[in-house]
């Protein structure tokens, strides 16, 4: 028969032992992301993603955003870590009545990434099923976990029980413009689209640039205006032909 005292005072010696081990177990190293989308009532992906423990430690990372309206965003990395937040449609596609909702691919040339997924759906999405299992789903919350991951998109269906609100602002008195109150509008002058708008302060800013003694710091200012300009109109759905000098057309899904 076996001595109790004999086998307590046993496993308090290898206690040590298996502690210094777990401590010794090494971790992923892997760098780790965390990205949270929330789509709107309009149809906009809202979009907060963070990325730490990357392999460099300062400097521009040049962050794919696989979206036609930010495209490569140049984001700032210090201590090894950056966060971006911007909106999209483009992570939104419908399909015979389906609706999918699709990310970046998510990649880092220097390291394997885990990636931490939250998405919160309005009311008028149901979830139908994903090329990944979630996590958890819970009130229009849907969590996965990613580990380990190189090339990974992340593919959910949704059934659409109701449709987006329309991008149009309400045009109910409180929402109206009176062009008698900007002098600076004769009724000829007043845009009929945003795309005629774009497209006027494109050849303005043209004109400006073609100028012998212009100001490089204006254009340049000008120039990153039309596109912020252009990123509201096309988050919001208001934009229908016209698109930016050196961004590539896409067809509409």
């Amino acid at each position: 028969m076996r001595n109790p005292l004999a086998v307590s005072l046993f496993l308090l010696l290898l206690l040590p032992c298996a502690l210094l081990a777990q401590g010794n177990e090494p971790a992923s190293g892997n760098t780790e992301v965390k990205a949270t989308y929330n789509v709107t009532q309009l149809g906009v992906v809202e979009v907060l993603e963070s990325w730490k423990n990357m392999k460099m430690d300062s400097g521009t990372y040049h962050y794919f955003s696989a979206t036609r309206e930010s495209g490569i965003i140049p984001v700032r990395v210090e201590g090894a870590a950056f966060a971006v937040n911007f909106a999209t449609r483009s992570y939104l596609k419908h399909e015979e009545g389906k609706v999918y909702f699709v990310t970046p691919d998510f990649y880092y040339e220097d390291s394997a990434l885990d990636v931490r997924i939250t998405l919160h759906v309005p009311d008028n999405l149901a979830y139908v099923s994903a090329n990944v299992e979630p996590e958890s789903m819970d009130a229009g919350t849907i969590e996965w976990r990613l580990d380990d991951v190189v090339h990974q998109v992340l593919v959910v269906e949704f059934t659409q029980t109701k449709p987006f609100a329309p991008p149009d602002y309400p045009t109910g008195p409180l929402f109206q413009v009176d062009p008698a109150t900007l002098p600076e509008l004769s009724a000829e002058d007043i845009p009929r689209s945003p795309d005629e708008a774009l497209k006027e302060f494109e050849t303005i800013i043209k004109m400006v640039s073609a100028q012998e003694n212009v100001d490089p710091d204006m254009a340049r200012v000008l120039r990153r205006s039309l596109s912020k300009f252009y990123y509201l109109f096309a988050v919001y759905g208001l934009v229908r032909d016209y698109v930016p000098e050196g961004v590539e057309e896409t067809e509409e899904e």
